[in-house]
């Protein structure tokens, strides 16, 4: 009988070896690549508020890159530090993986610098490095040649990268053709000038400018509230005034809150009657010095102020005028009005307390 010939399979025995195979290949790929990535990747850290080297140190020593991804403007964090970074701290990269970085360029906006008194050629560096555009010019001056007597914007103004700045610099004396130089050696005068939610804070800039004149020609000067970003209560600046010893006089320096404009020179009310006629003679002084200047001032009764009642000294209250008016909210940023003004005070003092400073002085200093 003869054998059946045997039928091939359908499915060549190598083909289904090669499958089986190639499935192995594939499940191993996969177990291999799940192990690998269980075992490289790693949690991106943190780096918010870091300099940029403290920020590709901490990247670098979790095996990750940093990448700068440039800067925007921050309230709350410091220019140079980082503001944001993707991805965020916690989540998972594989080592080598890229971290972007923004960093900040700081607020968009900034109170101006306070320079007065300054070297000329230091403000201009400070400003400068802060991205402002500054412009210098010369003007007449019993300070220092090369010394900043005013800037506008003022101090305490806000403004931004990139704002036009205008310091103006002491040149040549005054004393010889501007203003009277006085030896006021001994004299003892204290200025208050009130805070009020003004801007720019006038009664400081004039207080600024008349406490220069005053110690450039020998005398003590105290100020009550040194700065606006330091506004202080009156009963800080009566302390204040109160604690001096051998006070000549006093001017409190203050603007108007309601309307109508203008400056208004005020005597004291409260002056004790030893120096009543000094200091009638004092606040007339005054309101001639301003007006000699050109400058709008009408008078008013005598106000009880609270350095003046506190002090019972010869001295007056000069309002600056009103920061609703227009005119006079301009008259505030301008450091040439403001200038005026304070040599006004300047030849106030000189010509009423200069003959006998130390005379109208309790004690010297």
């Amino acid at each position: 009988m003869r054998s059946r010939p045997r039928r091939a399979p359908l499915v060549p025995r190598w083909l289904i070896i090669v499958a089986v195979l190639g499935v192995l290949v594939v499940v191993a790929g996969i177990v291999a690549a799940a192990v690998g990535m269980d075992g490289h990747q790693v949690a991106v850290p943190s780096v918010a508020g870091m300099t940029e080297p403290q920020a590709i140190t901490t990247l670098q020593g979790a095996g990750l890159v940093m990448v700068d991804g440039g800067t925007r403007f921050s309230v709350s964090a410091p220019e140079g530090t980082v503001v944001s970074q993707d991805p965020p701290a916690g989540s998972l990269l594989p080592r080598g993986g890229k971290v972007t970085v923004v960093f900040s360029a700081g607020a968009e906006t900034f109170p101006m610098p306070d320079v007065i008194g300054m070297d000329a050629s230091e403000a201009v560096r400070d400003l400068e490095s802060r991205g402002l555009v500054v412009t210098t010019e010369t003007v007449a001056s019993q300070l220092a040649s090369g010394t900043v007597i005013g800037s506008y914007p003022s101090p305490g103004v806000e403004v931004r990268r990139g704002t036009d700045v205008r310091l103006s610099v002491a040149g040549r004396s005054l004393a010889s053709d501007i203003l009277t130089p006085y030896a006021l050696d001994g004299l003892v005068v204290v200025i208050d000038p009130v805070p009020r939610d003004s801007s720019p804070d006038v009664t400081a800039e004039v207080s600024r400018r008349v406490r220069a004149l005053l110690e450039a020609s020998g005398a003590r000067v105290v100020v009550t509230r040194i700065s606006s970003t330091a506004a202080t209560t009156p009963g800080d600046r009566v302390t204040r005034a109160t604690e001096t010893t051998g006070v000549t006089c006093a001017i409190v320096l203050d603007v108007r809150q309601s309307a109508g404009g203008g400056i208004e020179v005020r005597g004291s009310s409260t002056v004790d009657s030893a120096h009543q006629a000094m200091s009638v003679g004092f606040t007339s002084a005054v309101v001639q010095a301003l007006r000699s200047a050109g400058l709008d001032v009408r008078t008013a009764d005598g106000a009880a102020e609270a350095v003046l009642s506190a002090l019972k000294k010869p001295g007056c209250t000069i309002v600056l005028g009103s920061m609703n008016d227009p005119e006079d909210s301009a008259h505030f940023s301008d450091p040439e009005w403001t200038d005026n003004v304070a040599q006004a005070v300047y030849r106030a003092v000189g010509a009423t307390f200069a003959a006998g400073a130390q005379e109208g002085s309790d004690g010297g200093r």
